[in-house]
């Protein structure tokens, strides 16, 4: 069909003279036998495929997915003996993943969804791109459907959440958690959102500086640890950058070896703004930046401390391991996104568990609302 679009070619399809001849039943296998020749192979959006019953994303590969028989879902068997009616045949199909409550999910009962998806985006003022019009966040929850989101630099106050919460539950999230700063007003804070009920919370890392301007939280779900963070920025003239690699670096790798050795054996996912471009490939101009934060020799070696022993992984660089100009912030006062003048200092890290059922990581660097753009990590069987 010249549309390439399945649904549009049923819509389309001129029934011949002889479906007027046939029974219904006959005029379903009739049609069943003309619908994979259509497009046996097309590739889809959420929105094209919608109403078509499709296999779990694992299966599809670059971006296509098959066409799979109608009746699959409907309960009937494959094969020659399958009856197909014209119900069958037209009435509108959704996956399970499309119209189930996540909310406390138990996975010892439930089957969970093929493919589950966290999201990590540093807002730069939650206040502030909640009032765009249109609304940057909407637009990227609605296309996205994340069953996790995590937010850096949310720059609310602890008297602000409970609306907040409230608004992110229209938004679906019917679980949040935030971690607001107290040491100054309109700075840092971290929060998760989840369509999923956690088992634990936490917050911080243990250190009184880093604690009271909201850096850090850590949710345990079924099936797994999330941790999102806000790392500190060494500032102008690196006036922060012992306090960085001298004490907060430390503290957080020691959380994340903590729940990595944990009994329960679970997978360990770190994501958000680690202020840190790990190699000269992850900005756009590293000879002029060796000493600006964020790409110090300090602070890169943190970073490759902590992947050293192979536990944890950079998830992006490791399904990209070629790709250049890959950024996630740009300075908004040299209007650097205009020129892809930025840095990849947002990720997501993941210990061998974890990375087992990852699936792919993406950036989401056409989302505007924000000088950072929201990361995507694509995961099974995790939430």
């Amino acid at each position: 069909h010249p549309s390439h679009d399945p649904m549009g070619a049923l819509q389309s399809f001129q029934c011949p003279a002889s479906f007027t001849r046939m029974t219904k039943a006959g005029a379903a296998r009739r049609l069943a036998s003309f619908v994979p020749t259509v497009m046996p192979l097309t590739r889809c959006s959420s929105s094209a495929m919608k109403g078509v019953s499709r296999k779990p994303v694992s299966e599809e590969k670059d971006g296509y997915a098959r066409l799979v028989e109608p009746s699959t879902e409907s309960g009937r068997p494959r094969g020659k003996r399958a009856k197909l009616t014209m119900k069958d045949m037209f009435a509108a199909k959704t996956t399970p993943a499309e119209n189930k409550e996540h909310d406390n999910v138990d996975a010892s009962t439930t089957a969970l969804p093929a493919q589950q998806k966290v999201m990590t985006w540093n807002v730069a003022s939650l206040r502030a791109l909640m009032r765009k019009d249109p609304n940057p966040f909407v637009q990227v929850i609605q296309a996205e459907n994340p069953d996790v989101v995590c937010l850096q630099e949310t720059k609310i106050q602890t008297s602000h959440v409970d609306e907040f919460r409230a608004l992110m539950r229209q938004h679906g999230f019917k679980y949040s958690h935030w971690n607001t700063s107290e040491a100054k007003k309109g700075y840092s804070g971290v929060a998760i959102l989840s369509k999923h009920k956690p088992l634990t919370v936490e917050f911080g890392v243990g250190i009184d500086e880093a604690d009271n301007e909201g850096r850090l939280i850590t949710m345990e779900f079924l099936n797994c640890f999330v941790v999102t963070v806000y790392c500190p920025n060494s500032g102008e003239g690196l006036k922060r950058l012992n306090f960085r690699c001298g004490q907060w670096e430390p503290a957080m790798a020691a959380l994340l070896r903590k729940l990595d050795q944990d009994p329960k054996a679970k997978p360990v996912i770190l994501c958000g703004d680690l202020n840190v471009a790990p190699e000269p490939v992850d900005l756009h101009d590293p000879k002029r930046n060796e000493k600006s934060a964020g790409f110090t020799p300090e602070e890169r070696a943190e970073f490759k401390q902590l992947l050293a022993d192979g536990r944890f992984i950079d998830a992006y660089r490791k399904f990209h391991p070629d790709v250049v100009g890959a950024y996630t912030y740009w300075n908004y006062r040299t209007r650097a996104r205009e020129k892809n003048s930025g840095w990849r200092i947002d990720h997501f890290i993941l210990n061998d568990r974890a990375w087992a059922h990852a699936k792919g990581c993406r950036i989401l660097a056409d989302v505007l609302g924000s000088d950072h753009c929201p990361v995507v990590l694509d995961v099974e069987g995790l939430m």
